[in-house]
């Protein structure tokens, strides 16, 4: 490879970074049509379940847009995906009340008026999509007429006419069924709600799943979808009779590094021919030309095209002796949350940082693309990007700031204590009990349990706050030339 021909390849892994923000790609040339996707589109399929970052709001952007809604069974080339029309019925779209708005109100309403605003919302709903197989009484009209944020002005006529609601819902399916056509109503950012209230945000959830669940054995033509945080799909959380039926109905988007590899091949050779020519040197890695799809990577189960991949990027090793390691292992290694998930963006930024460092050095015509420095640079910014990222949606994440600077492991009650120091610049609402944060960055994956009671920090989060020790620090000091001999 000539230093031209490397550095239009260093150019597309460096342009891999603002992919992974996705805001501005079309999804039928850019999304990978998964097994898991798959499945969780097949209309028996409730939940789908994933953690931050793991694709649920793009898969619910893919098929809530019209365009490529129609595209569905093509792409992933499944006629078990149903044809249908896909609602936005709760997201964190202004067509839904805000989430402050849920939790306020959940103060003083019953369980039966959470489920009466899940079925009101969705009746709602359907009549602005689909108004055609929508009827609405006469004792609905007025109260579906009223501003969607003001709930007073329209919950306790939906509780007190709950019957009517459900007779509702039930002719939208007679109509449905009459037109042979098929409604999916999907819901998104579900885990915004009562985020530091976990009661709050349990009530809603049941509400919505124990109705779900009864809709989904008595409906064939309106489906429905619930994108959800995996973590709370708990039948003792939820908390009502035969949630754990949930999980039968459940689909989880689950990433293995040769699914997170064929999404960084995928968008790779969606940015010039010197990429795609670069990817199809990689042994056993094949490249289709899907026409209105792309360039589609095939599937990279077998750990052979997996280091071969990671080979050409960043060499075969890491280290040697007894802390050599392949490149492979190290990358998903240092790149895992607390419960040993890594997330497509995380991986194509840290392949774009590497790259971004990789183009600052001398040119080079043989090797790999990037250095052991330019990995250690890039776990560093891509540790802080990720930490950014969460912050954005948790803000509670501000609170490992109180960590900056330590050395852990550290004793639960020590970290509680730090945690329950508030910050000046986090939002108001965060709880001032170190447990309750605890327990939510435990269940982000933003900490890890350890040997006796004891808390640590992952890798992906651990050098944002500059927790030590600072593996990166110690390889510094154990790099002999270009080579690493550390972890």
């Amino acid at each position: 490879m000539s230093p031209e021909e490397r550095e239009q390849v260093l150019d597309a892994f460096a342009r891999l970074g603002a992919r992974g923000d996705g805001e501005a790609l079309d999804p039928l040339t850019t999304f990978v049509p998964l097994g898991p996707h798959r499945r969780a589109l097949w209309p028996e399929n409730v939940v789908i379940l994933g953690s931050r970052g793991t694709g649920k709001t793009a898969l619910f952007r893919l098929v809530n847009e019209p365009r490529t809604a129609s595209r569905l069974r093509a792409l992933f080339e499944d006629e078990r995906i149903p044809e249908a029309t896909w609602i936005d019925a709760f997201s964190a779209a202004a067509l839904h009340p805000e989430v402050g708005t849920l939790e306020a109100y959940a103060a003083g309403a019953s369980d039966i008026t959470l489920r009466a605003f899940w079925m009101t919302h969705l009746l709602r709903r359907l009549r602005d999509e689909v108004p055609e197989v929508v009827e609405v009484p006469e004792a609905l009209s007025s109260m579906l007429a009223a501003p969607v944020p003001d709930l007073r002005a329209w919950l306790p006529a939906a509780e007190a006419n709950l019957g009517a609601v459900n007779a509702a819902l039930d002719a939208a399916e007679r109509a449905l069924s009459s037109a042979d056509r098929s409604v999916m109503a999907t819901y998104d950012t579900l885990d915004r709600i009562g985020q530091f209230d976990p009661s709050v945000r349990r009530r809603y959830l049941s509400a919505l799943l124990s109705l779900w669940l009864s809709l989904s054995s008595r409906y064939r033509r309106l489906r429905g979808k619930l994108f959800l945080r995996d973590d709370l799909l708990d039948a003792g959380e939820l908390g009502f009779a035969d949630a754990s039926k949930l999980r039968a109905r459940s689909e989880a988007l689950t990433w293995d590094p040769g699914a997170l590899l064929q999404v960084a091949a995928r968008h790779l050779a969606g940015e010039s021919e010197a990429a795609r020519a670069w990817l199809r040197d990689v042994a056993g890695l094949t490249l289709v030309d899907r026409g209105e799809f792309g360039w589609m990577p095939g599937e990279m189960k077998s750990r052979e095209v997996q280091s071969a991949f990671v080979a050409r990027f960043a060499g075969k090793v890491i280290g040697q002796g007894v802390v050599k390691a392949s490149s492979l292992d190290w990358m998903m290694g240092r790149l895992r949350d607390a419960h040993g998930g890594v997330t497509p963006r995380v991986l194509l930024w840290f392949l774009s940082f590497a790259a971004e460092s990789a183009r600052k050095g001398p040119p080079r015509s043989r090797g790999a693309l990037v250095t052991p420095r330019d990995l250690l640079a890039s776990l560093q910014r891509t540790s802080r990007q990720r930490v950014q990222e969460l912050v954005e949606e948790y803000p509670l994440v501000r609170r490992m700031e109180n960590l900056r600077g330590l050395t852990l492991w550290l004793g639960r009650g020590e970290v509680e204590a730090r945690l329950a120091q508030r910050r000046p610049d986090e939002p108001a609402g965060i709880p001032a009990r170190g447990d309750l944060v605890v327990s939510e960055l435990l269940r982000l994956g933003a900490l890890r349990e350890v040997d006796d009671g004891m808390l640590d920090v992952p890798d992906i989060y651990r050098y944002a706050f500059e927790i030590t020790p600072d593996y990166s620090a110690s390889w510094h000091e154990l790099l002999v030339g270009e080579k690493l001999r550390a972890r």
